[in-house]
């Protein structure tokens, strides 16, 4: 398994595991509500913080230059949008913030797919942007029923 593989899923990680901590907290609660509501509350927030600063990250994979032979004058725009709707999301109410995040995330998935070099990427990579980019939106999706 290369670098990148392992960099990718230790990237999804910690969503993973906040998404595990709130589940594992509804099924066996603390003796008090106030507690409970108290840690899902500090859980939901590290999760909308941490997918924030991810999704501000993979903004990075619509920047470079050569992704199109002729890119146009919007593109580079493009590429700092989705730190714009991280930073607005994790602002926001938290049905409205996993909204938000979520279609950043498929977003950047479709347009990076939509590229015409998008062909030219390695299969193993093709593979990886998918495996990682579903992932992540099931966990989003996961915690908007959750919470």
């Amino acid at each position: 398994m290369n670098s990148y593989r392992v960099l990718g899923y230790l990237g999804i990680t910690p969503m993973l595991f906040i998404l595990a901590a709130i589940i594992w907290q509804r099924l066996w609660p603390a003796d008090t509500q106030l507690a409970d509501q108290a840690v899902t509350d500090w859980l939901l927030h590290a999760f909308l913080m941490y997918s924030g600063l991810i999704l501000a990250f993979m903004g990075g994979t619509l920047w470079a230059p050569n992704a199109q032979p002729k890119p146009a004058k919007w593109e580079p725009w493009l590429a700092v949008l989705p730190t714009f709707m991280a930073l607005i999301a994790v602002l926001l109410d938290s049905l409205l913030s996993l909204a938000i995040l979520t279609t950043g995330y498929t977003a950047i998935l479709a347009i990076e797919m939509g590229r015409p070099r998008w062909g030219e990427y390695a299969s193993w990579y093709q593979n990886l942007r998918f495996t990682l980019s579903l992932w992540v939106v099931m966990a989003h999706l996961a915690m908007g029923f959750i919470v």
